[in-house]
C-alpha cells in the first residue's frame, strides 16, 4: 500500500484560482500545465475533481477574503492546507524558469 500522497499548489486570486497538481503526467511523463479555474464557473466542482480526500494543498493567497471559500471546500473534503507566503513562491519562481512570471 503506497503511502504516498498528492499534492496540489493553488494560487488565489479575485477572479480565478490557478492549480498546479504534482501527480499528473502526460503521455511523455512530463507534468501537465497548471489548470485555470475562473470562480465565475463550477469552480469547486473542478477544483474538487483535482485534488484528493487526504490530500496535501498549499495556497498563495492573495487575501483571507478570497481564500476562504477555497480553504473550506479542501477541509471539508478532506484535504490539509498549508499556506505559502509570498516570499517563499517568489524563491520557488526564481529558482525553477517554468514557474512562470507573477503579474498580481
Amino acid at each position: 500500500m503506497s503511502t504516498e500522497r498528492p499534492c496540489v499548489g493553488i494560487d488565489i486570486s479575485a477572479n480565478a484560482l490557478t492549480v498546479a497538481i504534482t501527480y499528473v503526467l502526460d503521455q511523455r511523463g512530463n507534468p501537465i500545465p497548471p489548470y485555470h479555474l475562473d470562480l465565475d464557473d463550477l469552480w469547486w466542482q473542478r477544483l474538487l475533481d483535482l485534488c484528493t480526500p487526504r490530500g496535501i494543498v498549499v495556497c498563495e493567497p492573495t487575501g483571507w477574503h478570497y481564500s476562504a471559500p477555497v480553504v473550506q471546500l479542501l477541509h471539508d473534503y478532506g484535504c490539509e492546507v498549508y499556506y505559502a507566503d509570498h516570499y517563499a513562491a517568489n524563491d520557488i519562481r526564481r529558482l525553477v524558469p517554468k514557474c512562470g512570471h507573477k503579474s498580481d
